[in-house]
């Protein structure tokens, strides 16, 4: 893995902010118009697609990191969205988002589909001639 310091920040932290979309649109209740359970899966793949994308068309050097990293990120962004909005809405903290098996469990998932989307985008690059020297 690269240093810390080798990576866009700026990207990593503005492709995890996107999944913020997925709860604004349950906040909103753009997502009961969706449908359930269509709607968070295809946002879910939406963001994912984006994700991709990104990485791909942009040739960002380590794809697979970087979206490791945009997961994490992803999970943080939740996490803080949370936050600031329980106590808005019940003038409290959400006791879920206090729970530190929650907090582990959203970072977890977040990760883990980085590291999806990443696998996703290194096999693409791949497939599209753009990797064949280099594994990452």
């Amino acid at each position: 893995m690269q240093k810390l310091h080798h990576y866009d920040w700026s990207l990593i932290v503005g492709l995890g902010c996107l999944a913020l979309v997925h709860p604004l649109l349950s906040i909103t209740g753009l997502m009961e118009r969706l449908g359930r359970p269509i709607g968070p899966w295809l946002v879910t793949a939406l963001v994912s697609a984006v994700w991709v994308a990104t990485v791909v068309l942009g040739r960002v050097r380590a794809p697979l990191a970087t979206l490791v990293l945009t997961g994490l990120a992803a999970g943080l962004a939740v996490l803080m969205v949370g936050a600031l909005l329980a106590p808005a809405s019940t003038g409290w903290p959400d006791r879920l988002m206090l729970n530190p098996i929650v907090i582990a469990a959203v970072l977890a998932s977040n990760t883990l589909w980085g590291a999806l989307a990443g696998l996703a985008a290194v096999a693409l690059r791949w497939a599209l001639g753009m990797d064949r020297s280099s594994q990452n």
